[in-house]
């Protein structure tokens, strides 16, 4: 959880030293510290965005998706080594580090909403890891394939006496009862999960 923050801190931490090395012409052994503060940003982006990426990319769009972001990141650092010189030529060095230094630092704040969405579509409650986790059909998953599907899993809280599935119809949906009881044709079961395809369901 709160891994957007992180992830936005590591991208600022990228920005902030440079916009500062810029805007004092600071000596070298504060460059020194300040590209290890950029360092340690470029490590927290790098764990919290591409855990983000990992737990948002289904398994058979993981492959074409990586491509596709390594692809795109290529394009920009070649862009970046064109631009750069030409802003350093309108800005002067100084001010260009500070603008794209600040630009860097803020982009986070500009991707709020955005980095907010993403979390919530990728960070399940731990409640539900932890049933779904117990489930001995789905216990030897791993640890991240639960997680996807306790995020893409749905809460159905059913009065009693209420049928869940009937008989007959198209298995589209699996079920996992916390607790693990319910009716069966008027006979209690202990299972913890079972499919749409099961006969006419009802909770005790």
């Amino acid at each position: 959880r709160r891994s957007r923050v992180w992830f936005a801190t590591g991208i600022a931490l990228w920005g902030l030293p440079v916009a500062v090395l810029g805007a004092t012409g600071a000596a070298e052994g504060t460059a020194w510290v300040a590209f290890t503060v950029v360092g340690v940003g470029n490590a927290l982006a790098g764990i919290f965005g591409y855990s983000l990426a990992n737990r948002l990319l289904a398994d058979h769009l993981a492959g074409r998706a990586w491509g596709a972001f390594h692809s795109v990141g290529a394009v920009a650092v070649a862009a970046g080594s064109v631009g750069a010189p030409v802003l350093a030529h309108l800005l002067g060095l100084p001010g260009a580090m500070v603008a794209t230094g600040l630009l860097v630092a803020v982009a986070p704040l500009l991707c709020t909403s955005g980095l907010r969405a993403l979390e919530a579509a990728t960070t399940p409650r731990p409640e539900d890891v932890e049933l779904l986790g117990r489930v001995a059909v789905l216990a030897p998953l791993p640890r991240l394939t639960i997680e996807r599907l306790a995020c893409a899993a749905d809460r159905q809280e059913v009065a009693t006496g209420v049928p869940v599935v009937r008989e007959h119809t198209t298995g589209e949906e699996f079920f996992v009862v916390s607790p693990a009881r319910w009716s069966c044709a008027g006979t209690l079961w202990t299972y913890d999960a079972w499919s749409r395809a099961t006969p006419s369901a009802r909770w005790p």
